[in-house]
Parts: C-alpha cells; structure tokens; sequence
C-alpha cells in the first residue's frame, strides 16, 4: 500500500491519483496519532531491549487513548 510516484515526464493516471488519495486518508489518521504521541509523551524510544521499548510506547498509547476519551466526553458535554 505504498503511494504511486509521478514518473519523469508523465502524469499519475486518474485511477493511481484516486488510490492514492485513499491511502492519503488512512495515512494521515496513523501519523496524527504518532506526532500526538511524540509531542505530548514525548516519546523518543532509546532504550535497551525490546521489552522496555514495548512498554514505553503503550504508555504513550494509554496515555494517548485516555486523552482522547477525556476530549471525546467533554465534547458531548458541551453539544
């Protein structure tokens, strides 16, 4: 599921600007959370084992999830 490249001197066709557009959107939900996680974990992962590294990031997955549930609450509160 990789984006199509534009190759030298051609146009993407109108169905691999479509597909790409498709992935664009699921792309950009997974970043959004990882940039969220970096920002306000700050996360940066420097340790030793694999163990350590799972937990550090769930967390920061935890951490991420209670967040949203907090601002998914607060939102119906106030509609």
């Amino acid at each position: 599921m990789i984006h199509f490249r534009r190759r030298a001197c051609k146009d993407l066709t109108a169905r691999q600007k479509q597909a790409n557009s498709a992935r664009s959107k699921v792309r950009s939900q997974v970043e959004h959370v990882f940039a969220r996680q970096k920002h306000i974990c700050d996360l940066f992962i420097r340790t030793i084992g694999i163990e350590r590294a799972r937990f550090k990031i769930g967390v920061a997955n935890i951490a991420d999830n209670m967040h949203r549930l907090i601002w998914i609450k607060t939102r119906k509160a106030n509609t």
